[in-house]
C-alpha cells in the first residue's frame, strides 16, 4: 500500500487488528495516527509493526512515571495542571501526535 491517503480510516484500523496491534492504541488514538501520518508528503508503506514500535499512547501519569518526570512541585494541583505540565515536557522532548478525548497522549516513543 502506498501513501496513507489511499487508505481510508476503516482499512487503517483493520490493518492494526490484523497484526493484533489494536491493544497498543485506542480507536481514537488510531484516528489521530491516521490523520497525522496522512500529513506526510512522501509516499510511505503502511508498516503496522513499525508504527507500533515508533508511536505510543499513554496517560500523562504513565508518561511521568515512564520518564521519571518530577511532579513534586505540582503536589496538590489539579489534574489539568499536571496534564499540561507533562504535555509541555513531552513536546520539548519528542513529537506529539495528539490527545484523545479520554486524556491519553499519542506521541513518538523515545
Amino acid at each position: 500500500m502506498k501513501h496513507y491517503v489511499e487508505i481510508d480510516k476503516p482499512r487503517f484500523h483493520d490493518a492494526f487488528r490484523a497484526y493484533e496491534c489494536q491493544e497498543h492504541f485506542s480507536y481514537e488514538a488510531l484516528d489521530l495516527l491516521y490523520e497525522y501520518l496522512n500529513n506526510f508528503d512522501e509516499d510511505v508503506e503502511l508498516d503496522v509493526v513499525k508504527i507500533c514500535c515508533e508511536y505510543i499512547e499513554d496517560t500523562p501519569t504513565e508518561i511521568a512515571h515512564s520518564y521519571d518526570i518530577d511532579l513534586e512541585h505540582l503536589a496538590g494541583e489539579d489534574d489539568e495542571k499536571i496534564d499540561a505540565f507533562v504535555l509541555n515536557w513531552l513536546s520539548n522532548n519528542t513529537k506529539i501526535v495528539g490527545t484523545t478525548p479520554q486524556g491519553t497522549i499519542v506521541y513518538v516513543y523515545f
